[in-house]
């Protein structure tokens, strides 16, 4: 605010988007619409140990700004995408952390659709 130079509004901004706050920030509006939780939920409610690590991939997502198509693409199919590194390889596993915990529909065979179709409405 004190700041009266030309490039005081562009260097603020700049600075905003290097913190890792806005990962942080910006990531937890995706993770609340993907119904991210630590737990399985449902009636067993049992901790999902892992979990955290598609937590910090979302984050870590937004902070590298990842272009939204592949944002959902990653998170859909990354088992699945060609990787340039070991590491891009693992990251797009865990990038699939959003299949593995999305909330699960109907017990009986035949029944599986009804998790898909909510899977790829939350994407949406």
């Amino acid at each position: 605010v004190s700041n009266e130079s030309p490039d005081a509004f562009r260097l603020l901004v700049e600075r905003l988007l290097d913190s890792h706050a806005y990962g942080e920030r910006w990531g937890r509006h995706w993770l609340d619409v993907a119904r991210y939780a630590d737990t399985a939920g449902d009636s067993g409610d049992f901790p999902v140990p892992q979990a955290y690590r598609y937590r910090n991939w979302v984050i870590d997502a937004f902070n590298r700004d990842i272009p939204y198509d592949q944002f959902l693409i990653r998170q859909i199919a990354g088992d699945l995408l060609p990787a340039k590194t070991e590491e891009e390889r693992a990251g797009n596993i865990v990038a699939t952390g959003y299949l593995a915990l999305a909330q699960r529909f109907g017990q009986s065979p035949g029944t599986f659709h009804l998790t898909i179709d909510d899977i790829i409405d939350v994407a949406i």
